[in-house]
């Protein structure tokens, strides 16, 4: 016992230390001068909704990004936690006209909520300062910057940073709610579930992390046709977590936890296969099909299940494409993917690895 409580404190104190790499002054998110173009499209923003395009700004040898038409919506999601710090400091350089209505929002936890906004008012390259203090434990923030109206509205660079406490004194404060599935967090209260259990986590320094759950993995918590099986979060701020899911509802190739979960009836090495050691092929090799996927029988024919082409004899799998990141969680992008490097807060690569419930043609 007195192990298992040393662990879960060595957790907790992980949990406590920063995300980003940095103390005060260390910028949270990428490429706050919009320099990285890939083709039309910026390479760390994504585009939520209508269109951007690279633009001139007030200094000749600095490009901004100018949002286009009507609504225009761009994000980008920092792991900067409470560890880091809890008073973030915005320095923006904008070129906004009266007819367009700008705004900077921030989501904290990087759940699809905004938490709080604030107007960029109009002007003509007018630098500007925000300061915005966050009360609670935290664990990654998604920002972002929308545009509505037909007006003119460029920016040159938001760049943001944690600085010292005192500099957000005097501020109203956000007050961070109850995490959702799948934060940090150090006891049931921190959880909108009001479950925080020890689970798995690769991007820990233990390996493992206390979370917010969506059911209890040691208790028969769900509903019918559900089972307590794994939640696979769209935002890499949060790990992936017990919850209840749809009994037999995961394709080949998903993540899971129990064998129930998928539709194969067979959840191996946390990945729903069509085999295991236990439950062998009645034709050809049972084999990992790639890196954090499924186990497969390999010389599959025409009809039966496979995660990649050399699955099938024909060597052709048809279905949906399953791209990952390295901790096996599914992707669309690289911005999309746990941060490797705490300093450049660069992310993982997201691979290509196969296709999700496959079928061999």
């Amino acid at each position: 016992m007195r192990a298992f409580s040393t662990f879960v404190l060595l957790v907790a104190a992980a949990s406590q230390m920063g995300a980003t790499g940095g103390g005060c002054d260390h910028p949270i998110i990428r490429d706050p001068g919009f320099d990285l173009w890939c083709g039309d499209s910026l390479c760390t923003w994504k585009v939520v909704a209508g269109e951007i395009k690279k633009a001139p700004t007030w200094h000749s040898k600095d490009a901004g990004v100018e949002f286009l038409g009507a609504e225009a919506i761009i994000e980008q999601t920092s792991p900067v936690d409470s560890g880091d710090g809890h008073c973030i400091k915005f320095d923006l350089v904008a070129n906004v006209e009266d007819t367009a209505e700008v705004k900077l929002e921030v989501d904290v936890y990087a759940d699809g909520s905004i938490d709080y906004d604030s107007p960029i008012p109009t002007s003509a390259w007018k630098p500007l300062t925000y300061l915005l203090r966050l009360d609670g434990d935290y664990r990654g923030v998604r920002f972002q910057l929308s545009k509505h109206g037909n007006g003119t509205a460029t920016l040159a660079q938001i760049a943001a940073y944690i600085v010292p406490a005192q500099d957000c004194e005097g501020f109203d404060a956000v007050t961070v709610a109850p995490a959702p599935i799948g934060s940090r967090c150090d006891g049931d209260d921190d959880c909108e579930s009001g479950l925080c259990r020890v689970v798995p986590d690769p991007s820990s320094l233990f390996g493992a992390s206390s979370a917010c759950v969506g059911c209890d993995p040691t208790a028969a918590a769900c509903g019918a046709g559900e089972v307590c099986g794994i939640f696979e979060p769209s935002s890499f701020v949060r790990t992936m977590v017990p919850a209840c899911v749809p009994d037999a509802g995961d394709a080949t190739g998903e993540r899971c936890r129990l064998d129930t979960e998928c539709a194969s009836g067979i959840c191996s090495g946390g990945v729903c296969s069509t085999c295991d050691a236990n439950r062998p092929c009645t034709d050809g090799t049972c084999r990992l099909a790639y890196v954090n996927g499924p186990t497969m029988c390999s010389g599959g024919a025409r009809g039966e299940p496979c995660a990649i082409d050399t699955d099938c004899t024909s060597a052709r799998c048809e279905g949906d494409p399953r791209k990952q990141c390295e901790d096996g969680r599914s992707c669309g992008s690289p911005e999309t993917c746990p941060v490797v490097d705490d300093e450049t807060l660069e992310p993982g690569a997201c691979t290509l690895v196969g296709v999700l419930g496959g079928t061999c043609f």
